[in-house]
């Protein structure tokens, strides 16, 4: 018989005793009957009470046997009925979130409305560069290529004519970039964020990453055309080191720094990689031995040679091969950035309808391009 079995039938012999006690006091009972009723009644709560003993209860190991734990199988179970304790110690069902079951399902976390975003770097030529914005599918900037000429001459001296001035242009083209994102209608409506803010800043982020890169190397073929790969920039106007290949010293920045011309070098800026930057801190002048590098006060830049440097993720990071790890140059003069679009976003609920999803498109219309290659000058590694 189970030890819950056993308890109901203790607990209702207890029962049919308490009513035949209270018969005999309304006289509905004789006391000779009520003995007959004791002897039975005792006689089976010794034999349930005996039963009980003889089923090993949680509390006893499975050592233990009937003959030697009997008197402690009743202290127990009288101690466990009367008090709810065995062996002093109160009876517990302990609550738990370990166990959802025991209070895992209400120990529910905290929710912070804040999503963890990192730091996206670009290179901001941008923020150095002409910006103009058009309204056509391209623009023409005219360009002086030639001075006419000018020639000395004597009181009565014959005058020829002179060469004349020549011109010519610049055609920006600006090319699209996009981004395409499908996001289920289920995750628009029940995200504890507003989605759609979140891919329009990540859009932006992203498009300033595509252009900043664009803008340092891009090849100009479908893409804006970058400062260090423009062809008659890294042809005429870079400074390349006389040292060993893959290196590059003090001296290198100076022989670019004073090949610029001098109207240029007062509105110049240095453009180069963090890293890049971390190398040259240690480059001193042979002369003086004063450190080139130098850093700016409260709100201002640090200065290499007089000039403010800006650093750009895209540029190159190492000193190696023929590597462009500088640019000096005015940029508002020597590089223009065409706006056509700015980046719009298109939501679109029907392609993906059957999906599920809607379809979100970003897209921009930007060209870049050298104007005047003579604005710049590039330090680069020896090949």
């Amino acid at each position: 018989m189970e030890i819950k079995e056993l308890h109901e039938q203790i607990a209702k012999v207890g029962l049919d005793l308490q009513a035949k006690v209270k018969e005999i006091g309304e006289q509905k009972l004789s006391s000779s009957d009520f003995k007959v009723f004791e002897e039975k009644n005792t006689a089976e709560w010794n034999k349930l009470k005996d039963e009980l003993a003889t089923i090993k209860t949680p509390q006893l190991s499975a050592a233990e046997t009937k003959a030697e734990n009997i008197e402690k199988a009743h202290k127990a179970y009288d101690e466990f009925i009367r008090k709810g304790v065995y062996n002093g110690a109160p009876e517990v069902k302990v609550l738990t979130i370990g166990d959802p079951a025991t209070g895992g399902y209400l120990s529910t976390p905290e929710y912070i409305a804040e999503i963890v975003k990192g730091i996206t770097e670009y290179s901001p030529i941008r923020s150095l560069a002409r910006v103009i914005s058009t309204s056509r599918g391209s623009a023409e900037i005219p360009a002086e290529d030639t001075l006419h000429t000018a020639a000395w001459t004597t009181e009565a001296g014959t005058k020829s004519e002179t060469t004349g001035i020549t011109w010519g242009k610049h055609t920006l083209f600006p090319h699209e970039c996009y981004a395409l994102v499908d996001v289920s209608n289920w995750n628009l409506e029940d995200s504890a964020f507003n989605l759609e803010s979140e891919l329009n800043e990540a859009f932006v982020k992203k498009f300033a990453v595509l252009e900043g890169t664009a803008f340092v190397s891009g090849n100009g073929v479908g893409q804006p055309e970058g400062i260090t790969v423009e062809a008659t920039v890294a042809a005429s106007y870079k400074t390349t080191s006389t040292a060993s290949s893959g290196t590059f010293a003090a001296a290198d920045l100076f022989t670019g720094f004073y090949a610029l011309k001098s109207d240029y070098a007062r509105n110049a800026t240095w453009v180069m990689n963090r890293a890049m930057v971390g190398y040259i801190r240690r480059f001193t002048d042979a002369t003086t031995g004063q450190f080139l590098w130098q850093p700016g006060m409260v709100g201002n830049p640090d200065m290499l040679l007089g000039r403010p440097i800006v650093e750009a993720t895209d540029m190159a990071s190492a000193v190696a091969g023929s590597a462009v790890v500088a640019i000096l140059g005015d940029f508002k003069r020597g590089y223009v950035v065409a706006d056509r679009l700015q980046m719009i976003v298109q939501r679109d609920p029907y392609t993906q309808a059957t999906a599920g999803n809607v379809r979100f498109i970003a897209r921009k219309r930007v060209d870049g391009k050298v104007i005047l290659p003579e604005a710049f000058r590039l330090v680069a590694c020896s090949a």
